[in-house]
């Protein structure tokens, strides 16, 4: 009889997850997270409602606590309203006015609800390709920010050289005239007086000049020349 020898086969390793599920899976745990903490909250939230409540109820109420196998219910009467606040052991509280239930915090169902929350966005994100994301799911506030500078730049290429003719024509324009002082439009005035009277003086005393000239010139013999000249021109 022979005897068959079966060796045991490893188990294959399992597979390695690639980065696009990694990731996907790194923002699921955040979503979980995300929700736990939102649930701490509203729980904080509910047993934290009941005393402010209670410290805003108006001057001349009665206020009334009870403490019931965990249910913890705090009754406020004013007005002819009554006003029931109650927490059960897990956490819900329910807020009744006049025995009609009016706000319900649940502090799981919130959690539930950010969970659910959290893996529709997680659904609904388009998946991460090789070279990043696709350009079109940019963030508005990146969208928003380069506007900003694409229009800042404009307004530099467009405003420094038109800033620059202006300051150019401003500057060929010149200062503008100083106001004129009465006083030294007066003494201008004197002056350009006695320059008139000084040409009209030294006029007459030209025209004086030349007269006296002339009768000298009258009056002097004739030069010896001009009578030889007479003589010969007689004979």
């Amino acid at each position: 009889m022979s005897v068959l020898h079966v060796q045991p086969q490893t188990p294959a390793p399992p597979p390695v997850p690639d980065a696009r599920v990694a990731s996907e899976l790194a923002r699921a745990r955040d979503a979980a997270r995300d929700a736990e903490r939102a649930a701490g909250r509203a729980g904080h939230a509910s047993v934290d409602v009941r005393p402010v409540l209670a410290a805003q109820a108006p001057t001349g109420g009665v206020v009334t606590s009870s403490d019931q196998e965990g249910t913890q219910q705090t009754t406020i009467q004013h007005d002819g309203k009554t006003t029931t606040i109650s927490t059960d052991p897990s956490g819900v509280t329910t807020i009744r006015e006049n025995g009609k239930v009016t706000t319900v915090i649940d502090p799981q169902a919130i959690g539930r609800d950010a969970a659910r929350a959290a893996s529709r966005a997680i659904a609904a994100q388009p998946p991460m390709g090789p070279f990043g994301p696709p350009r079109g799911d940019l963030p508005d506030g990146v969208i928003q920010l380069i506007g900003m500078v694409l229009s800042i730049l404009a307004i530099v290429i467009i405003g420094f050289p038109l800033s620059r003719a202006f300051a150019r024509r401003m500057d060929r324009r010149g200062a503008p005239p100083a106001p004129s002082d009465p006083e030294l439009s007066r003494r201008l005035d004197r002056i350009e007086q006695a320059i008139e009277t000084m040409a009209v003086e030294v006029e007459r005393v030209s025209e004086a000049q030349r007269y006296s000239v002339r009768l000298l010139t009258e009056r002097l013999p004739e030069a010896p020349a001009r009578s030889i000249a007479a003589a010969e021109q007689v004979r």
